[in-house]
């Protein structure tokens, strides 16, 4: 997993939340336009459930460059 990148990093973490949130009518992961003051902005996660205010997570993410296990 060292050498996963962060925009795959969280769409795995968006895809396992659509499992986790059946309840939320969208779960979006690096989309633009999803911000109105900030369309060109790209969210990490963005989480739109009918009748809720919009959730956006927005991860840091830095892999291990050697010996992760190692610590």
């Amino acid at each position: 997993m060292s050498n996963l990148s962060e925009q795959a990093l969280n769409i795995e973490l968006g895809n396992r939340l659509v499992d986790m949130l059946p309840s939320f009518s969208k779960i979006e992961t690096e989309r633009t336009k999803v911000l109105a003051k900030n369309p060109d902005k790209r969210p990490d996660i963005s989480i739109i459930g009918k009748g809720r205010a919009p959730v956006i997570i927005e991860a840091e993410y830095s892999p291990c460059a050697v010996n992760c296990h190692q610590v």
